[in-house]
Order: C-alpha cells, then sequence, then structure tokens
C-alpha cells in the first residue's frame, strides 16, 4: 500500500545489489512473517484480557534496546514511566491469573 507513495516521494530504486534483496528477504521472512506467527501463537494461548496489557510493553522494550544497543541515556521521567507500566503489566497480568 505504501509502494506507490514511497516511489513518488522517494523516486524509484536506482540499484539493488545482492546485499540489499537478501536483506529485504530477511526483513520480510524473519522479522515480519516469523515475528507475527510467534506473536499469534502466543497471543492465542493468553486471555484477551492479558494480551491486552502486553502493547504497553512495546516502548518500554524500544527504549530499553535504545538505552543498551544505542547508549542512549534516559531521564528519571522515563525511569519512573518505565517503572508504572512494568508494575501496572504486573498487576494486570497477576490479576488475570486468578480471575
Amino acid at each position: 500500500m505504501l509502494l506507490p507513495i514511497a516511489l513518488v516521494i522517494e523516486g524509484p530504486l536506482t540499484h539493488l545489489s545482492i546485499t540489499n534483496l537478501l536483506g529485504f528477504i530477511y526483513l520480510g521472512l524473519i522479522g515480519t512473517g516469523v515475528a507475527y506467527a510467534l506473536w499469534f501463537r502466543g497471543i492465542d494461548k493468553l486471555k484477551a484480557s492479558a494480551v491486552s496489557y502486553l502493547g504497553l510493553m512495546s516502548p518500554v522494550v524500544a527504549t530499553l534496546i535504545g538505552f543498551v544497543l544505542l547508549h542512549q541515556t534516559l531521564t528519571l521521567i522515563q525511569l519512573i514511566g518505565m517503572a508504572i507500566v512494568l508494575t501496572s503489566v504486573l498487576i494486570g497480568q497477576r490479576t488475570n491469573q486468578y480471575s
């Protein structure tokens, strides 16, 4: 769906190397296909209310990856926000175990 917009804004692809094609294949099959298969397999085994809390983890994981891999700094407010999110997810998951 985004290909026509990308072609208009970015222009046509000028040169694709084998490395580029292998990268596209990797992103399409592993980065997307396997990831979604694992995600849907996982959420199939959980209650819907438990899965709803997992969406909150995406920004936390992205922030932690940036901190660990890219050596980004974290502010106090970010750490507090992460603690709030992690606490709410933990409470939500524990609540779902008992209901």
